[in-house]
């Protein structure tokens, strides 16, 4: 500003260009007088917001990076701003699935190890994932056939010990398995044979005739409870004028009985 004093003469006041706005700089040009420029507020960090308050002056907000995806992690390199990388969810463990919603991030949900056989006990190790044990269907009784169907699993069915012997009578021990003892044919009859064919089983055979003991003075006859019989045949005829005896060997014989009693004066 130029004046001039009656004292001093000619006096030049430098004037005062700060227009009290932080966000400019001011400067005065002898020719155009005062001059504002507008302050340059970048930081050259990629992590900032760079900003221009008139009465504070530059501001530097932190950049904010972050996403509405809980899946994704962010961060900021000062030289290339923002970054983005998806959410690693590893548990180190085999027995889940691991998977990232957005809106919940990382969930690890059990992995079923079913493999649909009834044979097999399934179940789940961390470190080594699904393991499969083939299911042992041994119940410990010999009298079963163990085994295991795939859809319904173990089955006992009870094994058939018939040995098509019709002279042997079969049984099952639970420990031992089929057992064979020979069929008890005796009828508690004397006068049968009792002998057991495979194929018919018990044949008790009648031995009446087998009593005959070729003697004609004996009735031979067979008792159920002591077997064969041997009665003296009775050869008395009823007559008192015969002998009657017996011959082994043709039964029953007769003779005439002698009445002479050497007396001449009797009529015998």
């Amino acid at each position: 500003v130029d004046t001039c004093h009656s004292e001093f003469g000619c006096q030049y006041t430098k004037i005062n260009c700060d227009d009290g706005n932080k966000c400019t700089t001011e400067e005065c040009d002898v020719i155009s007088g005062c001059i504002s420029s507008l302050v340059h507020c970048n930081d050259d960090n990629e992590c900032t917001i760079d900003e221009c308050i008139p009465t504070i002056g530059c501001i530097h907000y932190t950049k904010d990076c972050s996403v509405d995806d809980a899946c994704l992690v962010s961060n900021c390199n000062n030289h290339t701003g923002c970054t983005y990388y998806h959410l690693y969810c590893d548990d180190e463990d085999k027995c889940t699935v691991d998977l990232c919603y957005s809106d919940t991030g990382c969930v690890y949900e059990p992995f079923s190890c079913d493999d649909n056989n009834e044979c097999t006990s399934d179940y789940c190790n961390q470190k080594e994932g699904c393991q499969y044990v083939k299911l042992s269907c041994d119940d410990g009784d010999a009298c079963t056939q163990d085994t295991c169907l795939i859809d319904s699993g173990c089955h006992h069915t009870i094994i058939d010990c018939n040995d098509y012997d019709l002279c042997t009578d079969e049984s099952c021990d639970s420990k031992l398995g089929c057992r064979y003892t020979t069929t008890n044919c005796n009828d508690n009859n004397m006068c049968t044979h009792d002998t057991c064919s495979p194929e018919t089983g018990c044949i008790h055979t009648d031995i009446h005739k087998q009593c005959n003991d070729n003697d004609l003075c004996t009735s031979d006859d067979c008792n159920p409870l002591s077997g064969c019989v041997h009665s003296l045949v009775v050869c008395y005829d009823g007559n008192a004028c015969t002998r009657d005896s017996c011959d082994p060997r043709v039964g029953c014989t007769t003779q005439k009985v002698s009445c002479d009693d050497k007396d001449e004066c009797t009529i015998d």
